[in-house]
């Protein structure tokens, strides 16, 4: 939904390796681990992004030949292995001395048991990762890639993982491979020491932790979802620090909340808008990263001209600039921002309780539909707005305006059934904001613009809408 323009250049993930072949003082052989490479390979190129790859030594990483056998019914593994496409690329790395930290999105690294050996002390591996970090970009690892991050810090000078989530090959899963008493530790009690809160599944099952732009895996299972999720990470980060400077970039939660009078607005205007949606885990470790401030660090935001605005009724008054839509004359704005100022209101009555549990939610929510309740009182007030001005069919003059995208927006949050405890028909009493309602959906841009709605979580999602205002 919404006009989007070009994405920007591909992001460059940095994957490093480990150099070391021997296991503790075994005569096996060890390296880096296959599947923990071949899959965030395979998921990183899938979303377009450069990929470069490092050893602290350069030149072939030695890769653990047990991994193979173990990889035997893993295509994507195999081919990792086996092909030269692949195959030349990890046999010809880069010496993390030569590495820029600046040139990277991400550094991800490979796990594999002969990381415990080299990479936890090397400088360059440090000083990448805290740099990369520090430039707000993703630091990320999987099973026993964590342990080179142990000694990297923040820029506080604290150690990054400190009372961060950190997830990694558990001594559970160091027990199942008899490997407990030949690594020089393990990544759970030496994250454990350092404060860092080790969160995980089941040995051998997938499990994912992001904290901020730290993200990590706990074995070979989740080496994939690890990079997914450091994908979801750069990304956002790309959307918000490099939007087209000329095209507006609204950005909020999957859902309709504050931003939907401005989606509204903006498409009734045919302005052409990034609508980007973003989870409250990332959108907290693009907070945590000072690259997207707002004045009271909070969505809906837009960015525009390299300006950002976050606080959601000033961007509706901006989308009415854009588009012609804050009123035709001194007066016709005037009572376009009365209106729209009053929308707050509305909010006010149930915003209280959001901090309210269970059964008393529900029934204070039940409340204030009914007459004589908070909210049945903010929608009369409307209505008897319209009753004596609306003469055009719309809250202000002839033309559609934001005081009625404001209107309609909140409606159609508190209609769609999000708010538990307020029933859909809370605006069947109300036959003039209905008919509002109904002539702002039937604006060919509207209609044009939800058209594909289904699926996503906006106020028009549900049939059941337009049957409650009908």
């Amino acid at each position: 939904m919404g006009n989007n323009a070009s994405a920007p250049a591909a992001p460059k993930v940095l994957m490093v390796y480990t150099s070391h072949s021997k296991l503790g003082e075994t005569e096996e052989k060890t390296g880096w681990y296959l599947p923990e490479a071949a899959h965030p390979y395979h998921e990183f190129t899938k979303a377009g992004y450069t990929i470069e790859m490092a050893s602290p030594k350069g030149g072939e990483a030695p890769l653990d030949e047990s991994s193979i056998e173990a990889s035997k019914e893993d295509q994507v593994a195999l081919d990792f292995a086996e092909k030269e496409e692949y195959n030349k690329l990890w046999k010809n790395t880069k010496p993390l001395a030569e590495c820029k930290s600046a040139d990277y999105a991400a550094v991800f690294v490979v796990g594999g048991f002969g990381v415990m050996w080299d990479l936890p002390e090397d400088k360059d591996m440090i000083r990448l990762a805290e740099e990369i970090y520090a430039q707000g970009d993703v630091v990320s690892a999987v099973c026993h890639g964590p342990a080179a991050l142990v000694n990297v810090k923040g820029p506080d000078g604290e150690l990054l993982a400190k009372g961060k989530k950190v997830s990694a090959f558990t001594n559970a899963e160091e027990d199942a491979v008899s490997r407990r008493e030949v690594v020089p530790w393990t990544n759970e009690d030496k994250y454990t020491e350092i404060g860092a809160e080790f969160v995980q599944e089941g040995a051998f099952q997938t499990c994912v932790s992001v904290s901020e732009r730290l993200v990590t895996g706990q074995n070979p299972p989740s080496a994939g979802a690890t990079a997914e999720a450091v994908i979801k990470l750069v990304n956002l980060k790309v959307l918000l620090t490099k939007p087209d400077a000329n095209v507006p970039t609204l950005y909020y939660f999957d859902l309709a909340g504050r931003a939907e009078p401005i989606r509204l607005a903006l498409a009734a205007a045919g302005v052409p808008f990034k609508d980007e949606r973003v989870n409250g885990e990332q959108w907290a470790a693009l907070k945590a990263s000072g690259s997207f401030p707002t004045l009271g660090g909070q969505l809906p935001a837009l960015k525009h001209k390299g300006a950002v605005v976050g606080q959601s009724m000033a961007i509706l008054k901006y989308a009415g600039a854009l588009g012609n839509m804050a009123g035709a004359s001194p007066m016709e704005k005037l009572k376009v921002d009365e209106l729209v100022a009053g929308i707050e209101d509305i909010f006010k009555a149930f915003i209280p309780t959001f901090k309210m549990q269970g059964d008393e939610k529900l029934a204070a929510r039940k409340e204030l539909g009914v007459e004589g309740g908070a909210l049945y009182t903010e929608l009369a007030k409307y209505e008897a707005y319209i009753e004596a001005n609306g003469k055009g069919g719309y809250l202000v003059g002839s033309k559609m305006t934001i005081a009625d995208c404001a209107l309609v927006g909140t409606v159609g949050l508190i209609s769609n059934g999000w708010l538990d405890g307020i029933e859909k028909s809370v605006c069947k009493p109300f036959p003039n904001i209905c008919a509002v309602v109904q002539k702002v959906l039937g604006e060919p841009k509207v209609a044009e613009y939800y058209k594909d709605a289904e699926g996503d979580n906006t106020i028009f999602q549900l049939e059941t809408f337009k049957g409650v205002i009908a």
